[in-house]
């Protein structure tokens, strides 16, 4: 039985990535989906950057960040909560407050 290669099959995989704690494995799942032309979505973003907010690995859950606004994808409040975690986890508490300014400033959309 091959499972087809869609945006939900990689969405669920790499949200039981951030479950078990694999956020390397959810990265190469969100670089799969573009070698294959997966759609990726918010959805795919935000459970991947929680994957690595669990794993205090704020510098990749930054660059996904990026990611997200470079393949214009609406960035919420659970991806701003999510890099504020991880930033808090590494220390980053320059980066953190500054998430924090953009969400009060009106520049995330609050789900």
């Amino acid at each position: 039985c091959r499972i087809p290669r869609t945006s939900i099959t990689y969405n669920a995989t790499i949200s039981a990535c951030e479950k078990g704690h694999e956020w390397e494995r959810a990265l190469r799942f969100v670089a799969e989906m573009e070698v294959f032309d997966v759609e990726r979505s918010a959805i795919t973003y935000n459970a991947c950057i929680a994957a690595c907010d669990e794993a205090g690995q704020w510098q990749h859950a930054l660059l996904l960040l990026g990611d997200m606004s470079r393949n214009q994808l609406q960035s919420c409040a659970i991806t701003y909560h999510a890099c504020v975690m991880a930033c808090e986890k590494g220390l980053q508490w320059r980066f953190a407050l500054s998430f924090m300014s953009d969400m009060h400033a009106g520049r995330v959309e609050w789900n």
